[in-house]
């Protein structure tokens, strides 16, 4: 259950910035 939550976790780590970027209207990633 914990791999679980470190791979949500790492993930939306790495989605975060990508979806910031699309909510700002910039497509700079």
């Amino acid at each position: 259950m914990h791999d679980l939550f470190v791979a949500i976790a790492f993930l939306t780590m790495l989605l975060l910035p990508c979806v910031v970027a699309t909510l700002s209207g910039t497509s700079e990633v």
